[in-house]
């Protein structure tokens, strides 16, 4: 799990105190599959999302990227782009998106 902080890699080097609340969100979230015997790395980074994800991926050789989307369409998508697409274009890993919404019906 992969949480992002705008504007470095901070894998238990010194962090600052924003740092915290983003590593305890991600350690709640790993918790349950960490409870069903799955290995689960958490890792804070700064930077923008789509470049972090891709060299992330690239030095620790990740398979698979899974992602969520906002699923913005016209103008909003052009003005912010759009990550998920981003990180597609720019690996060589299987990349499987989510829909927030699907995710919660399940």
């Amino acid at each position: 799990m992969l949480e992002l902080a705008e504007a470095g890699l901070s894998r238990h080097v010194q962090r600052e105190p924003e740092d915290d609340h983003l590593v305890n969100y991600l350690n709640k979230v790993a918790k349950p599959y960490r409870q069903e015997g799955l290995t689960v790395e958490t890792v804070v980074m700064e930077g923008t999302p789509a470049r972090s994800i891709l060299d992330f991926a690239e030095a620790e050789e990740v398979e698979l990227i899974v992602m969520t989307t906002h699923g913005r369409t016209g103008l909003r998508r052009w003005v912010y782009g759009s990550v998920t697409e981003k990180v597609m274009r720019g690996t060589n890993a299987a990349v499987l998106i989510i829909r927030p919404n699907e995710v919660q019906s399940n």
